[in-house]
């Protein structure tokens, strides 16, 4: 059966059922082009299927290594090492920067920064240890309003930060 539209045939069939021919058969030309792209697209097919590499039918696992007491002290013996060999932590410090004035103590070794804030205008003195490291040793006491006494911690926590 063909399932091409009459209008495509160039076939027309008229309100008294008659049919009257006007025009090209385009039917035919589709159908030619349509097959010549099949037994092409079959020939490709083909071509693949006879050539090239097979493959073997089994699926791809992985093998599961089963740990035994050699491998697990391998393991272990190896990790030892790696972390044996690792070198030591020595994070260097923030080294301070547009501060106005430096003052080395050389009997402690302790030097002392004056910084002045960009954002209020006022002035900080800051020390750092031998080694580079500031040294905190500033309180700063504030207390919470009574409003807040009810809130979450993070809301406090915020609130209070905002403060300092």
């Amino acid at each position: 059966m063909d399932s091409v539209s009459p209008i495509f045939k160039g076939v027309e069939i008229m309100l008294d059922g008659s049919v009257a021919r006007t025009g090209t058969n385009y039917s035919g030309k589709f159908q030619e082009a349509h097959d010549a792209s099949k037994a092409s697209i079959q020939s490709r097919i083909s071509n693949l299927e006879s050539s090239g590499v097979k493959g073997t039918g089994k699926g791809t696992q992985t093998i599961k290594i089963k740990p035994t007491n050699e491998r697990t002290a391998e393991y272990e013996e190896a990790m030892t090492k790696a972390a044996r060999d690792l070198p030591p932590y020595s994070r260097k410090p923030n080294k301070p920067r547009d501060f106005e004035e430096k003052v080395v103590d050389d009997s402690t070794g302790i030097t002392t920064y004056t910084f002045t804030s960009k954002k209020n205008g006022e002035t900080y003195k800051v020390k750092y240890d031998k080694d580079g490291y500031p040294i905190f040793n500033s309180k700063y006491e504030t207390s919470l309003s009574e409003s807040y006494h009810i809130e979450p911690d993070s809301v406090q926590l915020k609130y209070l930060s905002q403060k300092l």
